[in-house]
């Protein structure tokens, strides 16, 4: 496996093993607390992990591009370890389809906004309290914000537009007989790809 990195960053291959390392047993945290809630098999996805530059997110994400548009939430989240250095901003996109499934599985909630914050705490939240207990870190989050339902462009200028460079950790759910298809995004700026290699030292030691 090679390196991860851009002009800016680079981390050497044993510190992007121990990420991915770290990233599979926290999608599998997700996949079991989905299955659980909605009553279906999750299919597991293996994590996709770059380092980009933050203009290239919305290029690099083009599969989630959906002509009617996608649903969102984000959450942003702070280390209470390591102050504010690591931190990131999770986002939770879902496309038309997957809100209608999510309709079926989740009737006791009344409306979209609802269904897309509580899928939103179901995968992000998890995902982070996963990251937080093999790290250490005691990830602290806000409470999931509704992004509203717009392009893939459109809501990446509007969360991302201060950053220079960007860790993504790319992360697709389905579930087993239904359309769903749910992305979470883990999106690290400069200083937090920093702090994450540091850290990612300290577990190789």
């Amino acid at each position: 496996m090679s390196a991860l990195s851009n002009d800016s960053f680079q981390y050497s291959e044993d510190q992007r093993d121990c990420l991915q390392e770290i990233c599979n047993v926290a999608v599998g945290q997700v996949g079991d607390t989905l299955a659980r809630k909605l009553g279906v098999f999750v299919t597991l996805p293996i994590p996709v992990i770059n380092i980009i530059k933050a203009d290239q997110l919305s290029q690099s994400l083009n599969s989630f591009s959906s002509s009617s548009g996608i649903y969102a939430a984000s959450q942003l989240f702070a280390s209470q370890q390591d102050g504010s250095e690591l931190s990131g901003l999770a986002l939770v996109m879902l496309s038309e389809d997957s809100l209608d499934d999510l309709k079926e599985l989740m009737p006791e909630l009344a409306n979209s906004d609802d269904l897309i914050t509580e899928t939103c705490r179901n995968m992000a939240q998890t995902c982070l309290d996963a990251l937080s207990e093999q790290w250490g870190l005691g990830f602290q989050s806000e409470a999931p914000k509704l992004v509203g339902h717009e392009s893939l462009n459109v809501v990446c200028e509007s969360l991302v537009s201060s950053w220079k460079n960007i860790l993504v950790v790319e992360i697709n759910y389905h579930l087993e007989g239904r359309a769903f298809n749910g992305d979470l995004l883990l999106l690290f700026p400069d200083q937090a790809i920093s702090a994450m290699a540091e850290r990612l030292d300290e577990l190789l030691a």
